[in-house]
């Protein structure tokens, strides 16, 4: 199966009762599961009759994967890091123009061709414990002159970027996703649901009970596999999208013992070590939250406090550890 490295804190749905109306015209509730992108999604919608089925759903989301997986060496994402084309997508295209807008408001700490740094730490491999540990500062500096958002341009989706320079979009992509669901719900004339892949959420309008969405956030502590079982806290959403991003699930232990972070700093080329547990951020779009997320686990908890003062539009819920306790930040 095609899929994403889910590096994501997993977020749960908290609304799961089930309504029936008198009106007229009854409104019903209808939701789908499924599996994509090596994890899998949850979707609610709100309407008269199924007008969307779950066939329609894994054929987009089949359409994506082929465009953005890096795990599918057939994909287009993959035929544009080898070199064999030069020519991007929507998808693609829209990604990378989403991503360049949070690389340039964080003075590039944020930045999609970092695929040779995590390749290099290992976090690609489908077996993720084999090979994984700290760089030497020589292999990171050799590696770090291929790491440069600016160094892609896409142009009339055409891709121009130097020769060992690769684009990982994972860190977006899933969020993307969802937002290209959320689109495809709105084009059928459905504004009321709710679609989740891999933790990242899209809510659009209200329940069948007209209340906003409610979302559970898990606490983010070693050990908390269970998605909804211990919850951090509840958010409401409308008409907003919703990512989480965390180390606390998705990190490794080298030979010498020493725990290795997903999360890649594109300056110093270095794993993030932090004490900031969890990220979630709320923006209007999921693509948005996603990216943001990822950036705030980049940044750490004072610069990301700082970076969200001067983004108020954006609604945030950081955790993280004084070494003794759990802490909050909120906007």
């Amino acid at each position: 199966m095609n899929k994403f490295f889910v590096n994501k804190a997993i977020l749960v749905i908290a609304t799961l009762s089930f309504f029936s109306s008198c009106a007229e015209k009854p409104i019903n509730r209808y939701s789908m599961q499924g599996f994509a992108q090596g994890t899998t999604y949850n979707i609610i919608y709100i309407n008269g009759e199924m007008s969307i089925t779950q066939a329609q759903v894994d054929s987009l989301l089949r359409v994506f994967d082929n465009s953005c997986s890096l795990y599918s060496p057939n994909s287009l994402i993959s035929k544009i890091n080898r070199g064999e084309s030069i020519e991007a997508d929507t998808y693609i295209s829209e990604c990378v123009a989403i991503a360049r807008t949070i690389s340039a408001e964080s003075g590039g700490m944020y930045d999609i061709t970092v695929k040779p740094l995590v390749e290099a730490y290992g976090f690609l491999k489908s077996d993720t414990n084999a090979n994984v540990g700290a760089l030497g500062r020589e292999t990171i500096d050799s590696l770090l002159q291929y790491v440069g958002y600016q160094k892609v341009v896409i142009t009339n989706n055409v891709v121009s970027m130097p020769k060992g320079v690769q684009i990982d979009l994972n860190s977006i992509a899933q969020g993307y996703s969802v937002d290209l669901l959320a689109r495809f719900f709105k084009d059928n004339n459905i504004t009321n649901f709710l679609v989740e892949v891999g933790g990242e959420i899209y809510a659009s309008g209200v329940t069948e009970k007209s209340t906003p969405w409610r979302v559970g956030v898990d606490k983010p502590y070693d050990g908390n596999f269970s998605p909804g079982e211990s919850l951090q806290t509840v958010v409401e959403l409308k008409d907003m999208g919703l990512a989480t991003s965390g180390n606390y699930r998705k990190y490794y232990t080298d030979v010498n013992g020493n725990r290795v972070n997903h999360t890649i700093n594109p300056k110093s080329g270095e794993s993030v070590t932090s004490s900031l547990l969890s990220a979630t951020i709320i923006a209007s779009s999921a693509a948005l939250a996603d990216g943001y997320a990822t950036l705030m686990m980049t940044l750490g908890v004072e610069k990301s406090i700082e970076f969200l003062k001067a983004h108020p539009v954006l609604k945030a819920y950081l955790v993280y550890s004084n070494g003794t306790e759990y802490k909050v930040y909120e906007q």
